[in-house]
C-alpha cells in the first residue's frame, strides 16, 4: 500500500510538471501570436534554449570558424581571413563580402557607424548570419551592394543593390528575423532594392531600440 501510495504521488508530481510546462509553451505561442516580445536573458534565446554568456560566445567562435573555412576555400588553404577578426558584426560583413567579390564577382562597400555593433553575443552572431544569407541572395541579382551598419540599440543593417529586376526570395529570412523579435524588409528604389534587416537588443524589456522607418 505504502508503494502504491508512492507511485501515486511521483505520478501527480509528474503530471504537474507536465501541466506547468504546457502552461509556459501555451504563453509563449499567445505571445508570439499577438506579436510581443518576451523578456529575454542576457546571453539571448535561440529556439527555446537558454544561452548563457558562455554558450553565445562558443556561437560566435564557431561563426569565426565557419568564415575562415569558407575564405579558405576560395583563397587557398593557408589564407588568412581578408581583414582581422575582431568578433563584431562589421568584421564580418566585411569577410563575407570579401567572399562573394571572389566567387560571384559583385563588387561593395561597407560603411560602418560609430558606436554599431550589438548588446549580447547571441545577437551578433543571429545578425550576422542572417546578413550574410540576405547578402548572398542579394549579390547574383546586383551589379553593387552597398552595405551600412546603423548605430543603435539593436542591430540595423541596410543593402542597397541595383537588380535586373530579379527580387531575390527572402521569405525564409524574414520568418527567422520575425522569430527574433525584429523584421526583415525589401522595398523597391529608383533603378534597384533596399534590404534593410534589424535584430534587437536581447536586454531591456520594454525598450526595444527600434530605430526609425526610413
Amino acid at each position: 500500500a505504502d508503494r502504491r501510495a508512492a507511485d501515486a504521488e511521483n505520478r501527480a508530481a509528474g503530471a504537474a510538471a507536465r501541466a506547468d510546462e504546457a502552461d509556459r509553451r501555451a504563453a509563449d505561442a499567445e505571445n508570439r501570436a499577438a506579436g510581443g516580445m518576451e523578456e529575454q536573458p542576457a546571453g539571448g534565446r535561440v529556439e527555446g534554449i537558454e544561452l548563457g554568456s558562455a554558450g553565445a560566445e562558443a556561437l560566435w567562435e564557431l561563426e569565426r570558424m565557419r568564415l575562415a573555412r569558407e575564405w579558405q576555400e576560395v583563397a587557398g588553404p593557408d589564407a588568412a581571413l581578408p581583414s582581422p577578426w575582431d568578433g563584431t558584426v562589421a568584421g564580418v560583413l566585411a569577410v563575407e563580402l570579401a567572399i562573394i567579390r571572389e566567387v560571384v564577382g559583385t563588387p561593395s562597400r561597407l560603411e560602418v557607424a560609430d558606436g554599431s555593433g550589438a548588446a549580447d553575443p547571441a545577437t551578433a552572431v543571429a545578425a550576422a548570419r542572417l546578413a550574410g544569407e540576405l547578402l548572398r541572395s542579394l549579390a547574383r541579382a546586383s551589379d553593387e551592394l552597398e552595405v551600412s551598419l546603423s548605430a543603435g540599440t539593436g542591430v540595423t543593417i541596410s543593402v542597397d543593390s541595383a537588380t535586373d529586376d530579379r527580387r531575390p526570395a527572402v521569405d525564409e529570412l524574414a520568418r527567422v528575423a520575425a522569430a527574433a523579435g525584429g523584421e526583415l524588409q525589401l522595398t523597391p528604389t529608383e533603378g534597384g532594392l533596399r534590404a534593410r534587416l534589424w535584430l534587437p537588443p536581447a536586454t531591456a524589456p520594454g525598450q526595444d531600440g527600434r530605430p526609425p522607418v526610413g
